[in-house]
């Protein structure tokens, strides 16, 4: 079973491969968020493709020689523990955006055709690969897919091939971060059951719709994330009410006007509360959407996020 909404999601880099260099200027105005690059050389491109790409993404710490293990799991080769910690590091980390993920390439070029460029960099790396072709139903290309040596395939010069590539990029962009976050939450043995939960789902997705988000990134275990869209960065709590009745048995030692309000769900907390700070800064009003009590909010200064994250 695949989870409906992934651990983190970024605009991948992509490379746009083509003869044509009128049409590799072209791409750098699709409405897409990610950084593009573009190269007519299809060795150069294998060459850039193969030393600056995207690989596993670290999100667990390996504590196989450590003697105190706790919160692990093991993969029978060595034992590794999941923090947090490496997804906010790795959100923090721009040179993500600067590694490829993506490339688009031209089927029929001079040197090399697109499905042979693709076999290349199978061997040595796994990215997202789509087939740009002239031909409306290419049987290569076709069978090139149903061989999984290219994700996807689009007919150029339609009036909707702008259309239809940016709807293909982001479609493969989430289903890279899904099938990422599903051999995760093997490892964790689905520790976090709400990103496989259709309600969960609609509700972050209602959220990436209406606000723009073109990046997200899992922050806590009762679903909480960090949201950006090109502009703004904004933090999304949710709690159920089990995750609610475990805060209030944690805190129960803290203002009890704020406590009652949580216990009566008018309030939720943020994920993560600082030390040695109005606490009531801390608490947001709760909207309640299924089994999901949550609230949306605008991160208006960034030294609040360097406190809680």
């Amino acid at each position: 079973m695949k989870p409906l909404i992934p651990m983190f999601y970024f605009p991948l880099k992509i490379l746009f491969v083509d003869d044509d260099n009128d049409l590799l200027e072209s791409y750098h105005h699709l409405d897409l968020s990610n950084n593009i690059a573009t190269e007519s050389d299809p060795y150069k491109a294998i060459e850039a493709l193969t030393q600056n790409h995207v690989g596993m993404i670290k999100i667990f710490d390996d504590i196989t020689d450590e003697q105190n293990i706790d919160a692990l799991t093991t993969d029978n080769e060595s034992v590794v523990k999941f923090t947090f910690k490496n997804i906010q590091t790795f959100m923090n980390n721009d040179d993500k955006y600067n590694k490829y993920g993506i490339v688009v390439v031209d089927y029929k070029m001079p040197e090399m055709n697109g499905i042979e460029l693709c076999n290349q960099i199978n061997s040595k790396i796994d990215i997202i690969k789509i087939l740009l072709t002239g031909e409306y139903k290419p049987l290569d290309a076709l069978t090139a897919v149903n061989e999984n040596r290219v994700d996807n395939y689009i007919p150029k010069g339609k009036p909707t091939t702008f259309n239809d590539l940016v709807i293909t990029i982001n479609a493969l962009q989430l289903k890279y971060f899904i099938n990422a976050t599903k051999n995760y939450c093997g490892l964790l043995e689905n520790k976090f059951d709400f990103l496989f939960d259709t309600a969960f789902a609609e509700l972050i997705n209602s959220s990436i719709t209406n606000y723009n988000i073109v990046e997200y990134y899992l922050l806590s275990n009762t679903g909480s994330f960090l949201m950006k869209n090109k502009t703004d960065s904004f933090i999304i709590n949710t709690y159920t009410d089990k995750d609610l009745d475990v805060f209030c048995d944690m805190y129960e030692h803290i203002d009890h006007s704020l406590l009652d309000k949580v216990k009566s769900r008018q309030l939720i907390p943020n994920f993560k509360i600082p030390k040695n700070i109005q606490i009531s800064d801390y608490f947001y009003p709760a909207t309640k959407f299924g089994q999901y009590y949550y609230h949306l909010s605008k991160i208006e200064d960034t030294q609040f996020l360097q406190g809680v994250i």
